[in-house]
C-alpha cells in the first residue's frame, strides 16, 4: 500500500498468488522459492474491500503463522488508493470456533501511527481451522475482516475465506 509511511516498502517477494473471494480480493506474499507462509519473517498478506474502501495489509514477522510459536505482525490500514487514515482504531481477536475456545494468548494491540499497528503475542496452539477478527473503527464507520484459516504442520496456509462486514 502506498500509505507513505513505508513501512512495507522495499520487500522483494518471488512468489505471489491473488485470489478473489466474493467482495474481497487479497493476496499472499511470501519472500522465497515457495508461497508457504509458515514461519516466514517476510510474508505479507493484502484484503481489499472496494465497498468499504479499505486495504488492510499484514506483515508476518518472526515465525509467521507458525504453529506453537508467539508471533508479531504489523498491520496497516489505508483507503484502497493507499491514503492512510487520519484516525484508526483497530481490536484483533480470534479463535477456534469449532472447538470453542480462543487464543491460547492474549494479543496486544499497539498504535504506532494513525494507521499502523503492531499486534504481539499471538499464538496458535493446535493445527486446524482458525477464524481471525480485525474490527476496525474510522470515525463512526465500523468494518470487520474476518479470515478463516487452516494451519497445519508442514503444510501450506490455507485461506478458506476472507470476508469484511
Amino acid at each position: 500500500m502506498r500509505s507513505g509511511i513505508g513501512l512495507f516498502k522495499g520487500k522483494i517477494f518471488l512468489s505471489a498468488v491473488t485470489l478473489f473471494l466474493a467482495s474481497v480480493q487479497f493476496s499472499v506474499s511470501a519472500k522465497g522459492e515457495d508461497s508457504n507462509l509458515e514461519g516466514k519473517e517476510d510474508a505479507v498478506m493484502t484484503f481489499k474491500s472496494e465497498s468499504h474502501d479499505l486495504a488492510i495489509e499484514i506483515q508476518g514477522k518472526r515465525h509467521f503463522l507458525a504453529l506453537n510459536k508467539i508471533q508479531h505482525w504489523d498491520v496497516e490500514v489505508a483507503q484502497i488508493d493507499g491514503e492512510a487514515f487520519s484516525e484508526v482504531e483497530m481490536v484483533f481477536d480470534g479463535g477456534m470456533p469449532s472447538h470453542g475456545h480462543g487464543m491460547p494468548t492474549t494479543p496486544k494491540v499497539m498504535k504506532q501511527t494513525d494507521s499502523v499497528f503492531v499486534i504481539k503475542g499471538i499464538k496458535f496452539s493446535m493445527p486446524g481451522v482458525w477464524e481471525l477478527y480485525f474490527d476496525i473503527k474510522r470515525g463512526d464507520t465500523n468494518v470487520r475482516l474476518t479470515l478463516e484459516i487452516e494451519l497445519h504442520y508442514g503444510k501450506k496456509l490455507k485461506i478458506l475465506s476472507a470476508r469484511f462486514s
